[in-house]
């Protein structure tokens, strides 16, 4: 006998009061993780523009710097060139603006402080920023094409991680990873452990006497099975060793499948309707 099939049996009313928070968990996650992967997509470069996470992050942060230390609002200012110039005149320039920030000069000068070593490190990676091709039009196209969430997803996400190497996408991929291989353990380790009490109860079960385990059955088919099992641990026993076989674990099943085809269900649904039949 199964007790599956019915409508309050004591499996569907455990199932039920168990994962409906753990649902709403679960889809409000995937929900958050789809929005994340879609915006990380979204905010993907184009051919022409910059491609490295990383790159943006040293960008922003050589900006900081350069706004806290001096009164210069760009790269090219505060060298003295501008973005016309070509990569020798870039290279001189920065020679002589190394000049007046080099160590051994300033140390020998006495004027060599946290300021200074700041000021050093600033203009060494503005150099090698803009006598780079590929440095230079990543810093042009952070400051006239990027877009004003750019500075958010990336600089503050690297703020907050700064010993991160991973980039956006990468991280994303991680994310989407994890979101299918760590619900999929919980569902192995949740079917695993409902075969093991099933099992477990259905050698409990043979301990008991054939006519009194009829007796019971008979009492749970009339009562409702999730509360007559509160009160008895016997009938707790056969309702598991009668329940049936948990559903097999399945990828499909996550939320992270099951959403995008939930909505797309409802696009659907939304503008096309079954002609009523007269």
């Amino acid at each position: 006998m199964v007790f599956d099939t019915a409508p309050h049996s004591y499996w569907s009313v455990g199932r039920r009061h168990l994962q409906s928070p753990a649902i709403i968990m679960e889809g409000t996650f995937t929900f958050l993780l789809w929005s994340f992967l879609l915006f990380s997509f979204v905010r993907a470069r184009s051919e022409d523009g910059p491609s490295d996470d990383n790159n943006y992050y040293s960008i922003y942060e050589a900006i900081d710097t350069m706004t806290r230390l001096t009164p210069h609002r760009t790269f090219y200012e505060l060298l003295g060139v501008s973005p016309t110039d070509d990569e020798d005149t870039i290279s001189r320039a920065f020679r002589k603006t190394t000049v007046l920030y080099h160590p051994d000069k300033l140390k020998h000068q006495g004027r060599w402080d946290e300021r200074t070593e700041a000021m050093s490190k600033l203009v060494q990676f503005v150099g090698s920023q803009l006598r780079s091709e590929k440095g230079k039009r990543d810093y042009d196209w952070v400051m006239n094409e990027a877009p004003a969430w750019h500075r958010q997803t990336v600089y503050v996400m690297r703020k907050w991680m700064p010993a991160s190497k991973l980039s956006l996408r990468q991280l994303a991929f991680i994310v989407l990873a994890s979101s299918i291989g760590v619900p999929l353990l919980l569902q192995w380790c949740g079917y695993i452990a409902a075969w093991y009490m099933i099992l477990s109860s259905r050698w409990e079960m043979r301990g008991m006497g054939e006519k009194e385990v009829k007796r019971m059955r008979k009492r749970i088919v009339g009562a409702d099975p999730g509360f007559i099992a509160m009160n008895n641990s016997a009938y707790h026993t056969i309702l598991l060793a009668d329940s049936a076989p948990p559903p097999f674990p399945s990828p499909f099943k996550l939320w992270i499948f099951r959403l995008p085809i939930y909505i797309l269900k409802s696009i659907v649904a939304c503008f096309w309707t079954k002609p009523k039949s007269a």
